[in-house]
């Protein structure tokens, strides 16, 4: 759908590594995530497909990737001008440690996070060092290749705790209204390696997903859902930490 005054929130699998930038022939274990695959070809189609080009780009987003934790209750947001890339990916080919996304950074922007996060008691602090890990640059690389967006990044607490994560996106509804697109990047299951087939990951993988997008409940079911999804079938198996 073409989006008018507010911005949505999408929510990402940033793949495997920089999976979206590599040959991934048949039988690889990136198989239908190289650079010519389908699901590149989405990514690079995303943001037309729902109306964020043009006059409806975002005016800043930002993005809270599974790969940046902080410990205890406090998160962290990146607050300088600039911030480098954190290849945080391993033993993948050396051209994939040269990718470039040099976007600015959005200091004011981390400034109303961190108070609307501290007006409903959540703990941020300011992290001007770190880098953008794959989780942000990766898929970004691909939706807006032109990285002239103003961009941060917002940590997960390392407790994981449900009620504390969907606090988080409360707080920060209200900058829907002000062009800043919030994007999840992660992947809605996760470490398969305890199921004994590939049948099996399918079919695990495929109740629990279909369980949290289903469209046809109502918001106070999906938000008790999302709350206990431990819960949910095949929950501990999709996700086991």
């Amino acid at each position: 759908p073409k989006m008018e005054s507010i911005m949505p929130t999408l929510f990402l699998s940033h793949g495997g590594g920089p999976c979206f930038f590599m040959d991934a022939p048949s039988g690889s274990p990136f198989s239908g995530m190289g650079k010519d695959s389908a699901a590149t070809k989405w990514y690079r189609n995303l943001a037309s497909s729902i109306g964020l080009t043009g006059a409806s780009k975002p005016k800043s987003i930002i993005v809270v990737s599974a790969h940046w934790e902080t410990s205890g209750n406090k998160l962290a947001v990146t607050s300088s001008d600039k911030h480098p890339l954190y290849f945080d990916y391993y033993g993948f080919p050396d051209h994939t440690y040269k990718l470039e996304y040099s976007c600015p950074g959005n200091p004011s922007l981390a400034n109303k996070v961190i108070s609307l996060l501290q007006d409903r008691g959540i703990k941020c602090s300011q992290e001007s060092q770190r880098g953008y890990d794959h989780g942000v640059f990766i898929p970004l690389k691909l939706i807006y290749p032109d990285a002239d967006i103003p961009l941060i990044q917002l940590s997960i607490s390392s407790s994981l705790s449900p009620e504390l994560h969907y606090e988080i996106g409360v707080a920060l509804k209200p900058l829907r209204d002000e062009g800043v697109l919030i994007i999840g990047s992660g992947q809605t299951t996760h470490d398969l390696t305890h199921t004994s087939t590939p049948q099996d990951s399918r079919t695990f993988t495929s109740a629990f997903s279909t369980l949290l997008t289903d469209s046809k409940i109502s918001n106070e079911k999906r938000k008790k859902r999302l709350l206990n999804w431990q819960a949910l079938p095949a929950a501990k198996k999709v996700h086991p930490r």
